[in-house]
């Protein structure tokens, strides 16, 4: 998620802080204390990553909700993707 918006930032990064701006109009405390909590969590992934072998993932459920975090582990997520792929 947060490559896609260092993509889209990067495009025109104008644009992309109009629609920052614009989706933090509507926003509750609430969704903006959650996207906070989400992206400090994309940030330690890669530090927990490298240390631990594990990472936190976020799980977005069919009706729009969220879950989480809960920690996988490099081997949880091959067995997922192999089982994906089946």
């Amino acid at each position: 998620m947060v490559q896609l918006h260092a993509v889209a930032f990067d495009n025109d990064p104008e644009a992309w802080e109009r629609y920052r701006l614009d989706i933090l109009k509507g926003a509750t405390p609430d969704q903006i204390t959650l996207a906070e909590g989400i992206v400090a969590a994309e940030r330690l992934n890669d530090e927990m990553l490298e240390i631990t072998g594990e990472r936190w993932e976020f799980t977005k459920f069919s009706d729009g909700t969220s879950g989480g975090p809960s920690i996988k582990n490099e081997a949880d997520r091959i067995i997922s993707n192999n089982a994906e792929d089946d």
